[in-house]
C-alpha cells in the first residue's frame, strides 16, 4: 500500500477531493437548505437540473486544453493558471452563496446554476491534471486516491455542511465549505508541476479554422488512433449493471422489510466506507496485475454483486445480511470504477486530456442517465430475482469487447 504515498498520488487525492467539494452544494445540501426555507417539492425537484452542466462539460472542454491566461500561464504553467483563475471564482461564488441564503429563490437559482459551470469546469480541468502528472503505470493507484477523496469531499459537503447548518447556521456553513476549497486549492497550485506542454497550431491559421481545429482535432486524433466504436460500446455496458440497480436499490430494500434508519445507516453510511475501502484496495491490486487483467477483474466483480443481492429476496429485514450485501456491493463498486477510470484515463492523448477524458467520461454516464430509467418496468415484468440476474448478464457486453477495447495505435 506505499504506493498511496507517493507525491503524485497524494496529490492525485487532494485534487479528488477539490474536485468532489462543490458537488453536494448545488444538489443535497441545497434541497435541505430550500426545504427548510419552505420551498415547494416541485421547485426543489426543478433544481436537480443545476447539475447539467456536469454531463455536458464535454462541450467546452477543448478550450480548456488550449487556453492561456495571460501572465498567470507563464508563471504558473497553463494547468495551474487555469485551476487557479477558475477554482477562486468558483469558491468566491460558494461564499457569495453563504452570503446569500435568505435571498430569493430565483437568485439562489442562478447562483447555483454559475456554482455548477464552474464546479464542472474545475472538474475538466483536474482530471486533466491527474491524468498529465501520472503515467500509465500510476494511473489505477491515481484515480483509487483521486475518487477517495473525491468521495471523502462529499462527505465533508453533505454531511459535514449539514451539521455546520445545524449548530452554526446556513451562512457559515457555506462559508466554511469555501474556505476548505480555498485551503485545497492553495495545496494543489502550490505542488502540481505542469508537465505537457499546450499544443501548437499554426499561426497563419485564421480565426475559424483555429476554432474549427480546437474542438475537432482532439476526437479526430482519438478516433483514428483507437478502436473508437469498441471503446464507446465497451465504456457503456461497462457500468450497465451499476446503473440499473443502483437506481433501484433503495427502492427494493423498503420493499423487503428494511426501514429508512436502516437504509441510511447501512447503505449511504457503511457502503460509502466500503466504496473508498474498495477503490483503494482496487488501486494497490491494479499495481500487482496489468491494466486488462484489472478490468476484467471489475466487470466480474460487478456481476458478483449484483448476485448478490438475490440474498436479500426473502430475507425479512435481516441487517446481518444487508451489512453483508452492502459490503460486497459498494466495494466492488468501488474497483470497478477506479478500473475504468484507469481505462479512461489511458486512452487520453496528453495534447488533448481535457476533451478526450471529458468526452468518454460522458459516455460512461450514458446508462446512468438513459437505460437505467427502464429498471422499474424490468421488475414490474420480471421480479426482483430475476432482474438482478438480468442485471449482472447486462455486464457480458463488456466482458466480450475487452480485447476490441485494448487494441491502439491503429492505421486508418
Amino acid at each position: 500500500m506505499f504506493v498511496y504515498f507517493r507525491k503524485n498520488i497524494v496529490l492525485a487525492f487532494c485534487l479528488g477531493m477539490l474536485s468532489g467539494l462543490p458537488l453536494a452544494l448545488t444538489a443535497s445540501t441545497l434541497s435541505v437548505l430550500l426545504r427548510e426555507r419552505g420551498v415547494d417539492l416541485a421547485t426543489i425537484g426543478v433544481f436537480a437540473m443545476v447539475g447539467l452542466p456536469h454531463t455536458l462539460k464535454f462541450l467546452w472542454a477543448p478550450i480548456l486544453d488550449n487556453l492561456k491566461i495571460y501572465f498567470l500561464s507563464e508563471k504558473l504553467g497553463r494547468r495551474r493558471a487555469q485551476l487557479l483563475l477558475i477554482s477562486t471564482l468558483l469558491y468566491l461564488s460558494l461564499a457569495i452563496l453563504g452570503l446569500s441564503v435568505n435571498a430569493e429563490v430565483q437568485y439562489i437559482a442562478v447562483a447555483s446554476i454559475i456554482i455548477a459551470f464552474l464546479s464542472a469546469s474545475q472538474d475538466t480541468i483536474i482530471d486533466a491534471m491527474r491524468i498529465e502528472m501520472l503515467d500509465d503505470s500510476e494511473q489505477a493507484a491515481g484515480s483509487s486516491s483521486a475518487t477517495t477523496g473525491y468521495r471523502m469531499a462529499m462527505i465533508i459537503s453533505s454531511a459535514g455542511a449539514l451539521s455546520i447548518a445545524h449548530f452554526l447556521g446556513w451562512e457559515l456553513s457555506y462559508l466554511s465549505m469555501a474556505a476548505i476549497g480555498f485551503m485545497l486549492l492553495a495545496i494543489c497550485v502550490v505542488f502540481y508541476q505542469d508537465i505537457v506542454a499546450p499544443i501548437a497550431y499554426d499561426t497563419k491559421l485564421t480565426f475559424i479554422e483555429h476554432f474549427i481545429n480546437t474542438f475537432s482535432k482532439p476526437f479526430i486524433e482519438i478516433y483514428n488512433r483507437t478502436n473508437f466504436f469498441h471503446v464507446i460500446m465497451f465504456v457503456v455496458f461497462f457500468k450497465m449493471s451499476d446503473a440499473l440497480i443502483l437506481s433501484l436499490n433503495s427502492a427494493f430494500l423498503l420493499d423487503v422489510g428494511f426501514s429508512k434508519l436502516d437504509i441510511a445507516w447501512a447503505v449511504k453510511s457503511f457502503g460509502m466506507a466500503a466504496t473508498i475501502i474498495g477503490a483503494l484496495v482496487g488501486g494497490y491490486v491494479a499495481t500487482k496485475i496489468n491494466l486488462k487483467t484489472f478490468v476484467v477483474l471489475g466487470i466480474i466483480l460487478q456481476m458478483v454483486s449484483n448476485l448478490s443481492y438475490l440474498l436479500l429476496v426473502d430475507t425479512d429485514g435481516n441487517i446481518s445480511k444487508l451489512l453483508l450485501v452492502t459490503t460486497i456491493e459498494y466495494s466492488c463498486s468501488g474497483i470497478s470504477t477506479a478500473a475504468l477510470v484507469a481505462y479512461i484515463s489511458t486512452l487520453c492523448n496528453k495534447q488533448f486530456t481535457a476533451s478526450q477524458y471529458s468526452l468518454l467520461s460522458a459516455i460512461a454516464s450514458f446508462a446512468r442517465t438513459t437505460v437505467a430509467g427502464s429498471a422499474g418496468f424490468m421488475v414490474e415484468s420480471i421480479g426482483w430475482s430475476a432482474f438482478f440476474i438480468a442485471t449482472a448478464l447486462a455486464s457480458l457486453p463488456s466482458l466480450l469487447l475487452v480485447g476490441k477495447a485494448f487494441i491502439k495505435n491503429i492505421e486508418r
